[in-house]
Parts: C-alpha cells; sequence; structure tokens
C-alpha cells in the first residue's frame, strides 16, 4: 500500500508499517533515514568529513531507543555523542562539534 494512503499517525502508522514493509525495505528507510541526517549535518557545516561518522542503534525491550554517533572532519577532532533521537542527537553532537573546533587562528590574536 502506497505511503500516502496511510491515514495513521504516530504509533499506529509505525506498526502498520513495520508489518506492511518488507525487511528490505524498512531496512532500507532506516539507512536513508540515517543517511539524510547525515548529509542534513554536512550540509551546513561542510567542513564534518564522511570518513569520521558513524552510527550506531540500540533498541532495548523497555521501549528505549539509544543512538551512538560520531562526527569530525579528523580522527583527532571527532566528537562522540549518545542520545535516544536520531535528529537530536545528530544535531547536539553538531553544536558540540562546532565549539570545540571553531576559528582556531582567533586564539592566537592577543586578547
Amino acid at each position: 500500500m502506497p505511503l500516502s494512503n496511510y491515514e495513521l499517525r504516530d504509533e499506529e502508522l509505525s506498526a502498520r508499517l513495520a508489518k506492511d514493509l518488507s525487511d528490505y525495505e524498512f531496512e532500507m528507510l532506516l539507512r536513508m533515514r540515517i543517511k539524510q541526517g547525515f548529509d542534513r549535518v554536512m550540509a551546513v557545516n561542510p567542513n564534518l568529513g564522511e570518513n569520521h561518522f558513524y552510527c550506531i542503534f540500540q533498541y532495548k525491550w523497555d521501549d528505549k531507543s539509544k543512538w551512538d554517533l560520531a562526527l569530525g572532519g579528523s580522527y583527532n577532532d571527532r566528537v562522540n555523542i549518545s542520545g535516544e533521537v536520531l535528529a537530536i542527537t545528530l544535531d547536539d553532537c553538531n553544536e558540540i562539534w562546532k565549539k570545540q573546533n571553531r576559528n582556531k587562528l582567533s586564539f592566537l590574536l592577543p586578547g
């Protein structure tokens, strides 16, 4: 059934999609959502490098999730962070990276 035919929201929609999508479609949906999140962060911060990204998802049976993410422009400046929501965790990780890696030349200027 096409997604536009679903009139459900939130948990009902999630349950319906989990039932109706094949394993391949479900995995591709997750992969695309993760990639789009990282692409969104890279679009606003081109100093990040894809080869310094990682994303691990963990689900616990008490309906808790955990995303372990990393962003960076190099191995030395990579930031690792954990959170429960992918988009929020990505944004938080990006903000931490930006604060730690702002224009380092400004530190050489006399105060």
